[in-house]
C-alpha cells in the first residue's frame, strides 16, 4: 500500500509539469512555465463557458430536462476518447524496464497508480463539461441544496468507469502490439482506427443534436421546429444507450441507491482492471519495448547525399520509429483526404438559408479552404521535432553544420510528409466540389499557406518551449506546450471558415486575399526568426 501511495503521488505531481515548475531554478524557464499554466487555466475557463452556453441554449428551447442525459453522455465519451488515445502509452512507458524492473515494486501498484492519474485527468473533464451544465439545470429547476452538494461526489464517481474503458483499450492495444513484429505500423493502424472512429461518432452526435448555441432572434416557427428536432434526436439517443439514461436520471433525481449502484460497478471494474494490468505489467512492457533482429546485412555500393537530404533522412527515420509520433500527426492528413471524399455526398455548392431575425445565407463551399488547411495542420510534426530528440539533443547541436540548415531540414521533412495528402485532397476536391476558377484558386492557395504557416509556427513554438526531459514520447507529442499551442494557433483559421461561409460573395475574395497575405507575412517573419536561432542556446 505504501508503494502505491508513493507512485500515485509521483504520478499526480508530474501532471502538467507542476513538480518541475515547483523546483525549477531557471527564472526564464519558470516564467515560461507559469505563462503556460495560465494559458491552460484560460482554456479551462473557456471550456466551462462553452458548456454553460450549450446548456443555456437547451433551456431556451425548453429542453432543460434533457441536460443531465446529454451532458453525462458527452462528458463520458470525451473522457473515454481522450483516455483511449493515450491509454497505451500512459500505462506502458518506454523506460519502465530500465527504471522500475529492478526496484522492489509490484506491477499492480504501478498499474493502479497510473490509472489514478487517468482518473484525475477525467475529473477535470467532468468539472469543465458536466458540472457547469448541471448548475444551469439546478438553477432552472430550482433544486434544493442537496442536489448541488451531490454534484461533488457525482463528479468524483462518474470519471471512474470511462477510465476503465480507456484502460482496456490500452491493455488490448499493448497485448496486440507486443505480439507483432512490426510494432510501429500496427500501433499507427490501431490508433487511426480509434481516432477516425471517434471523429465519425462525434460527427454523428453533432448532426443528431444539431444545436449548440443560442436561439435568440429565431422566428417562433423556426424555434419550434428546432426544438422538435433536437428533442427527437436526444430521445433516440436515450433509447440507444439505456444505461446512460438510467445513470443521468439517478443524478437528476438525486437517487442515492442508484448512484451507489453506479459507484459500486465503477469501483469493482476499476479494481479488476488494475489487477489485470498489474499481473501482466512487466511481461507486456518487456515485449513492447524490446526487439530482436535476425537479418543478414550486405554491404553494397555507398551513396553520397547532400547535407540537406541526409538531415531529412535522419528526421524521417526518427519520425517513423515512433508509433505515438506517427499516429498523432497522421490523423489530420488522413481526415483531410476523407473529408474531401465526403464532399461528394454533400451538395457543398448549395446555399443554406437560416432564419434568424433577418435571413442569413450560408455558403458551405466558401469555408472549404480554411477547413482543409486547418485539418491538415491540426498537429504539426515540427511542434515535437526538437523535443523528441530528448537526451540526444547534443548530437544535432554538435554537428559541424549551421543551425539554419538543421532547423530547415525539420521543416522540410514536415512539408514533404504533408505534400501527398495535400495533393490528393486537392485532386479529389476537383471532382467533388463545384467551384469557379477563382474559388478553385483559393482552395489551393489558402490551405497551402496554412500548412506552411503551421509547420513554421510549430517549429518556433518547440524552440521556445522545448521539453527534453520526458519519460514517454506521449509527453512530447500529445501533452507538450508546443503541440497544444500549435493547435491554438490553427484555431483562428477554423473560426475564419465560419466568417467565409456567411460573408457576402462580393467581399469574400477580398477576405481570402487578406487572410492569404497575413498568413504569408507571418510565415515569412517566422522563417526569418527561425533562421536566427542558435541551437547552442536551446536546452
Amino acid at each position: 500500500m505504501k508503494e502505491f501511495r508513493t507512485l500515485t503521488r509521483l504520478e499526480l505531481l508530474n501532471m502538467f509539469g507542476l513538480n518541475e515548475f515547483k523546483y525549477m531554478k531557471d527564472p526564464q524557464g519558470k516564467r515560461k512555465k507559469g505563462i503556460l499554466l495560465i494559458v491552460f487555466a484560460v482554456l479551462g475557463v473557456m471550456l466551462i463557458g462553452y458548456s454553460m452556453a450549450g446548456a443555456l441554449g437547451l433551456r431556451e428551447l425548453e429542453l432543460t430536462g434533457k441536460i443531465p442525459f446529454l451532458y453525462f453522455l458527452v462528458s463520458f465519451l470525451v473522457q473515454m476518447m481522450l483516455g483511449a488515445i493515450k491509454a497505451k502509452s500512459q500505462l506502458y512507458r518506454e523506460r519502465d524496464m530500465e527504471l522500475l524492473a529492478g526496484l522492489p515494486v509490484k506491477g499492480l501498484s504501478i498499474g493502479a497508480a497510473r490509472m489514478v492519474r487517468m482518473y484525475a485527468e477525467g475529473i477535470l473533464v467532468w468539472a469543465g463539461v458536466f458540472l457547469p451544465a448541471m448548475i444551469v439545470y439546478g438553477v432552472d429547476r430550482q433544486e434544493d441544496k442537496l442536489f448541488f452538494l451531490m454534484m461533488i461526489p457525482v463528479c468524483l464517481i462518474a470519471p471512474i468507469l470511462p477510465v476503465v474503458f480507456s484502460a482496456w483499450v490500452g491493455i488490448i492495444f499493448a497485448a496486440i502490439i507486443a505480439r507483432t513484429r512490426h510494432k510501429v505500423l500496427i500501433e499507427v493502424v490501431l490508433m487511426l482506427v480509434v481516432v477516425i472512429g471517434m471523429f465519425i461518432l462525434s460527427a454523428m452526435m453533432t448532426s443528431k443534436t444539431g444545436f449548440s448555441g443560442s436561439s435568440k432572434g429565431m422566428s417562433e416557427a423556426a424555434k419550434e421546429k428546432l426544438t422538435e428536432t433536437v428533442r427527437d434526436s436526444i430521445i433516440s439517443m436515450e433509447e440507444a444507450v439505456p444505461p446512460f439514461k438510467a445513470a443521468s436520471r439517478a443524478i437528476a433525481k438525486t437517487d442515492i441507491p442508484g448512484l451507489l449502484i453506479y459507484a459500486a460497478i465503477s469501483i469493482v471494474t476499476y479494481i479488476l482492471s488494475a489487477v489485470v494490468i498489474g499481473l501482466n505489467f512487466f511481461k507486456i512492457s518487456a515485449r513492447l519495448f524490446t526487439s530482436s533482429k535476425h537479418r543478414e546485412y550486405h554491404l553494397e555500393a555507398m551513396k553520397e547525399n547532400s547535407v540537406m537530404k541526409a538531415l531529412i533522412k535522419k528526421e524521417s527515420a526518427r519520425y517513423f520509429s515512433s508509433g505515438v509520433y506517427v499516429s498523432n500527426t497522421l490523423v489530420g492528413p488522413v481526415l483531410a483526404v476523407l473529408m474531401s471524399v465526403g464532399a461528394a455526398f454533400i451538395n457543398m455548392s448549395k446555399p443554406v438559408i437560416i432564419e434568424k431575425g433577418a435571413s442569413l445565407t450560408v455558403h458551405p463551399a466558401a469555408g472549404i479552404p480554411y477547413i482543409l488547411g486547418s485539418v491538415l495542420s491540426f498537429v504539426s510534426i515540427t511542434a515535437s521535432s526538437v523535443s523528441i530528440e530528448g537526451k540526444n539533443w547534443w548530437i544535432p547541436k554538435s554537428l559541424p553544420l549551421s543551425s539554419k540548415l538543421v532547423l530547415n531540414a525539420k521543416a522540410a521533412f514536415n512539408l514533404i510528409f504533408l505534400a501527398p495528402f495535400f495533393a490528393l485532397s486537392e485532386i479529389i476536391l476537383v471532382f467533388t466540389v463545384k467551384a469557379s476558377l477563382l474559388e478553385r484558386l483559393w482552395i489551393v492557395l489558402l490551405p497551402l499557406a496554412t500548412v506552411i504557416y503551421s509547420v513554421l509556427a510549430g517549429l518556433m513554438l518547440n524552440l521556445k518551449f522545448p521539453k527534453f526531459k520526458w519519460e514517454t514520447e506521449t509527453e512530447v507529442v500529445k501533452q507538450s506546450a508546443a503541440s497544444g499551442l500549435g493547435f491554438v494557433c490553427i484555431f483562428p483559421i477554423l473560426i475564419l471558415s465560419s466568417a467565409a461561409m456567411v460573408i457576402p460573395k462580393e467581399y469574400r475574395d477580398l477576405m481570402n486575399l487578406g487572410v492569404f497575405l497575413i498568413l504569408s507575412g507571418i510565415t515569412l517573419l517566422l522563417y526569418r526568426k527561425i533562421n536566427k536561432v542558435k541551437l547552442e542556446r536551446i536546452g
